[in-house]
């Protein structure tokens, strides 16, 4: 829950902001940062630039010049101009009391504001689907909840804000996306400093520098621009597993940056490291060289399991690994139809993280009677909300044809697991009795005609 007043302030901050940049990367970024310096240097700021009278100089050239090398040398703002700073001097008194609220109030504002202005951000700015994102961080947390949480294309900061345990890393290469999740995650966790922040969230391209994690199982998170072609690294040319992974005979090859994430994974990651990347449906779906040889490698060696979510795309959850037959012989692919409450989102990342992966688990979703599980997971009537809610199908690794039947399914895949008692089954004729006799009659009146 938001505060009014809080909410109207950093509006209000942004909106003026906005008159001095049209840039909207830019405008969020510097409406973080004054924040960030409005919430920190408090009471000091304030008596610092104490303005009554223009014609004193002394004191506005000293406010300037407090104001600018804060934004330039300490949070490296390095686009703010001259006429914003004008404004700030004489005008952030009217924000003063935006010091006077905590982190979570000035957090739970800053994202009303990411809601108010979602509309105007571009692909770089886009936020990750709420839904999407809680099962992200759920299956992330499964994995290994100590960490490290390493986001390869941090963006606002929205996915690493979930982790309130463990070690956050995050890169990106647009560095007002850098300002924006230091300032953002300043006010998501309650004991961390920004100091750390520089430290922890880098200007760093996750194609062609991919951070090694020092800890086994670190899980790699991201969320790129999708169908942003950019070229592959000259140098992984000479990379004897991309050349196995994609069988390149030719050099100056353009491909999606969410595949060049993966990519770049599957060549740096430590052994034991896991992935979760959001791609297009087409990373399992196109016939291409490079997609069908990228296919064939993951499906032996990486591939953990598929979710097609209700944005349409598709998150796969895969290991630095080799040779997964024995120890993951089953893939799980499921299609999530609609938005999970909490305790449905825990069955769910519990079946998938499951240690002993035991994916058969699955055909006992819908028993033949209720159980107290389902209950405890908010669902009254099991059948039609497991229906409803998910649809899954289980391949064997270890088949040949795995590699031209991988598909997301559409429809149950249990459908035959589903039971109806004979009393559900004659109310259910008796409910649809005048269509079963208009249909009967139909079909009797076209056979009288042979």
């Amino acid at each position: 829950m938001t505060n009014n007043l809080l909410d109207n302030l950093i509006n209000s901050l942004f909106v003026a902001v906005k008159r001095y940049n049209s840039n909207i990367d830019e405008c969020i970024s510097i409406t973080l940062s004054i924040i960030y310096l409005i919430f920190t240097k408090k009471k000091d700021l304030f008596l610092s630039i104490s303005i009554k009278d223009e014609s004193s100089l002394l004191e506005y050239e000293e406010a300037h010049d407090y104001i600018f090398d804060f934004l330039y040398n300490e949070l490296y703002i390095n686009y703010v101009n001259e006429e914003l700073i004008y404004y700030l001097v004489h005008n952030l008194k009217n924000f003063s009391k935006i010091m006077d609220f905590t982190k979570s109030d000035i957090r739970n504002s800053i994202d009303h504001l990411f809601k108010e202005k979602v509309h105007e951000f571009g692909a770089s700015t886009k936020i990750t689907n709420g839904n999407t994102q809680n099962l992200m961080v759920e299956i992330a947390k499964k994995i290994n909840p100590q960490g490290p949480f390493i986001d390869l294309a941090v963006g606002f900061g929205s996915i690493l804000s979930n982790f309130n345990t463990g070690e956050i890393w995050g890169n990106d290469i647009n560095p007002k996306m850098i300002c924006i999740a230091r300032a953002y995650l300043y006010f998501c966790f309650e004991d961390i400093e920004y100091e750390s922040l520089i430290n922890d969230i880098r200007l760093k391209d996750s194609i062609d520098s991919l951070d090694v994690s020092k800890y086994k199982k670190g899980v790699f998170i991201f969320d790129p621009p999708m169908g942003d072609m950019r070229q592959v690294p000259e140098e992984w040319y000479n990379n004897i597993k991309f050349n196995e992974i994609l069988k390149f005979k030719k050099q100056n090859i353009k491909l999606p940056s969410e595949v060049l994430f993966l990519l770049s994974f599957l060549l740096n990651s430590q052994k034991e490291d896991y992935f979760i990347g959001l791609f297009p449906e087409s990373i399992l779906t196109r016939n291409n060289k490079e997609y069908s040889n990228l296919k064939q490698y993951l499906l032996p060696n990486s591939l953990l399991a598929v979710i097609k979510v209700p944005t349409g795309h598709l998150l796969l959850i895969g290991k630095n690994s080799e040779n997964l037959y024995e120890k993951y012989p089953k893939i799980p692919v499921l299609n999530i139809n609609s938005e999970l409450n909490s305790k449905q989102l825990d069955f769910i990342t519990d079946k998938i993280t499951s240690q002993n992966y035991d994916y058969e688990d699955f055909y006992n979703i819908l028993p033949d009677e209720p159980g107290s599980e389902y209950r405890q997971i908010g669902m009254k009537n099991y059948n039609k909300d497991f229906a409803q809610m998910f649809a899954y199908k289980i391949y064997d690794r270890a088949e040949a044809s795995i590699l031209n039947e991988l598909q997301i399914p559409q429809i149950l895949f249990y459908e035959d697991k589903i039971r109806t008692n004979p009393k559900e089954i004659f109310e259910l004729i008796k409910k649809n009795e005048n269509k079963i006799q208009a249909a009967f009659s139909f079909i009797n009146n076209i056979m009288s005609e042979f």
